[in-house]
């Protein structure tokens, strides 16, 4: 049994570790919405704003506008909306916070999983159990992969989903009926909040085998059900959706063969990344122009072979290879081209290798050893920092995947959307000026004309409406008038909350044009707008 005096010392220990997290991520509370999809969840989504029961019967029960169900993923970022509105902090804060929360459900989770794990061990060195903890704790934590998950607003569901999750683990370790009920929920909520967490189902039945080895299909059929049911919604989503999204790619698109070879490539990306942490990205280019019978895919193929290998006879190390398999397969791929394995869906493996891991410290912990541990903690803070930057606005994130994609790789990430973002924004010139290049140095590609020519046209468009209102074009950008769309529809929907939201919008990105909305003759800008 534990001491309450060693619980509550755990306790601050594990307090401590939160505010490391939250010390460690803060900058981003300053960073800016990217164009990664936080214009289509957030900033431009016409499904947008504060809980409501209207909005509330839209989250559960929209499969069109993308191609996943997460109806507690858009219901916190509607809970969100309620104090931040359409400022990025908010976002970034709850990112940050459910990030710190989750690091500490975690240290919890694995005290107890060690515990349980080397029993003489923790009987004879309780101290050493309550450090590899928190080591463990820490290294997934600071890792810089957890970067592009805090630094990036439409990552929020996936922090909760983690959040439930780690709830749901906790709950399923308690000897208690009601632990093991309570378990069951928080699953439910952790699918609910995004589907990356379709494969976590495994770790209800490791932890049983682990544990006891008694009654694990039993116990498992529950979570079993939840996944499958899940998993079927957010498939038929996926072949449905009609909104932001595109179609999934054929057969013919997406040979068997490509797909496979790309799957192997992601289960073999995130066993040797987190010992490597170096170079990361938004985008891995090397995952668009896989050869089945190449390098990367025979080297990806050896390196999984290899930890077949070595795991050998012992149960544990089967666990956490099985785990890591099963856990890893919902994001392998198996429907998408181009497909990158995103630094943000570590976080789940993540959990795998910090459970190995702190197994690892009780066999080595030493005072050497946790002196060299707090050192490549200290390291892996350093490298998280270093790493923020990339995501702290459009210009900085949109430059990284320029520099790591070559011409021609994916023309909608690496051409098509800075040059649309630079247009909304009202650098017309740097728009035009990216796609003449990009079309002197490539030749008359098709995706790139036809935007160039679309611009163009809009552009003319767009300077006679300026004039019109005595206005120029670098005092009415774009996304003015995509916010004035959007508070116009809410206005005819009778939700005035969300469409003062984008007048102030107007106002921060075209006070000129604002304040022409606002003029007398014109009446309120409200007014004005339903005009």
């Amino acid at each position: 049994m534990i001491s309450q005096t060693a619980r509550r010392q755990y306790g601050w220990a594990v307090g401590l570790l939160g505010a490391v997290a939250v010390a460690v991520f803060i900058p981003t509370i300053s960073y800016d919405f990217l164009p990664l999809d936080d214009d289509v969840n957030i900033v431009f989504n016409p499904h947008h704003g504060p809980p409501g029961l209207g909005r509330l019967a839209w989250e559960f029960g929209d499969l069109a506008y993308v191609r996943r169900y997460l109806p507690l993923g858009w219901l916190a970022f509607s809970t969100v909306s309620t104090f931040s509105q359409l400022a990025p902090w908010g976002y970034h804060a709850a990112n940050i916070l459910l990030h710190a929360t989750n690091a500490m459900l975690l240290a919890w989770l694995l005290r107890r999983l060690l515990a349980g794990w080397r029993p003489a061990v923790a009987a004879a060195h309780p101290g050493w159990v309550d450090l590899a903890a928190l080591f463990a704790a820490a290294w997934w934590a600071l890792h810089p992969l957890r970067v592009e998950q805090v630094a990036w607003c439409s990552a929020l569901p996936s922090h909760l989903a983690m959040t439930f999750l780690l709830g749901a683990l906790l709950a399923h370790t308690s000897a208690r009926p009601a632990g093991r009920r309570a378990a069951i929920g928080l699953f439910a909520g952790a699918l609910l909040s995004y589907p990356v967490t379709l494969g976590a189902v495994i770790f209800f039945p490791a932890l049983d085998r682990a544990r006891s080895g008694k009654k694990i299909f039993r116990r498992a059929l529950p979570f079993l059900v939840l996944t499958l049911l899940a998993g079927a919604v957010n498939l038929y989503a996926r072949m449905v959706a009609s909104g932001e999204q595109a179609a999934p790619a054929t057969l013919v698109e997406f040979p068997p063969a490509q797909r496979l070879a790309q799957a192997v490539c992601v289960w073999a990306h995130y066993l040797w990344r987190p010992w490597w942490p170096f170079g990361l990205s938004p985008v891995y280019r090397d995952f668009l122009h896989l050869d089945p019978a190449g390098f990367r895919v025979i080297g990806s193929a050896a390196l999984l072979v290899a930890a077949v290998f070595l795991a050998g006879r012992s149960t544990g190390r089967w666990l956490l290879l099985t785990s890591y398999a099963v856990v890893v397969f919902p994001f392998t791929g198996f429907t998408e081209s181009p497909h990158f394995p995103h630094d943000r869906y570590a976080a789940l493996p993540g959990l795998v290798m910090a459970a190995a891991l702190g197994l690892g410290m009780l066999r080595l912990l030493s005072r050497s050893g946790l002196l060299a541990g707090t050192g490549l903690l200290a390291g892996l803070a350093v490298l998280s920092l270093r790493q923020l930057p990339i995501w702290q606005n459009q210009a900085t994130i949109l430059q990284e995947i320029r520099s790591r994609l070559d011409p021609g790789d994916v023309p909608a990430i690496r051409d098509l959307r800075p040059a649309l973002w630079l247009y909304r924004s009202g650098d017309y010139t740097g728009a035009f000026k990216l796609l003449d290049h990009e079309i002197k140095a490539r030749g008359r590609v098709p995706a790139l004309t036809g935007l160039r020519q679309e611009l163009a046209a809009e552009f003319v468009r767009h300077r006679r409406l300026a004039e019109s209102l005595g206005l120029t074009v670098q005092d009415l950008p774009p996304v003015a008038l995509m916010h004035q769309d959007l508070a116009r529809e809410y206005l005819r929907a009778g939700e005035p909350e969300p469409a003062a939201w984008h007048l102030a919008e107007i106002r921060r990105l075209a006070p000129a044009y604002y304040a022409r909305l606002t003029t007398p003759a014109a009446g309120p800008p409200a007014d004005r707008i339903r005009r």
